[in-house]
């Protein structure tokens, strides 16, 4: 989302429905990431989302102990990601995601 009235009227009706302004930059870093780099990400034996992967990078494959919105931590690491600090086992495609 670009800062356009249009979204600013959506963050502001989202905060009112209490919903974070974590989960709103989270859920435009998974539209950059999948635009950048395709929607999906390989790891332990399967595909993830982006959303999905960052959980996984940060919260381990219990997917009973993600939390419901992410953190300031989280954004943290998929600010990272972006710059292009990955982590060891996250893969798109057959290729690493390593620059």
């Amino acid at each position: 989302m670009g800062n356009t009235l249009r979204d600013q009227e959506w963050r502001q009706h989202c905060r009112a429905k209490g919903i974070s302004e974590n989960s709103l930059w989270v859920s435009d870093w998974i539209d950059r990431m999948a635009r950048e780099h395709g929607p999906l990400v390989s790891g332990y034996g399967r595909k993830w989302d982006w959303g999905q992967a960052l959980c996984l990078d940060r919260y381990g494959l219990d997917l009973d102990t993600w939390p419901d919105s992410p953190t300031n931590e989280d954004v943290q690491r998929a600010i990272e990601w972006e710059r292009g600090v990955w982590p060891g086992w996250a893969r798109r495609g057959t290729r690493r995601c390593d620059k």
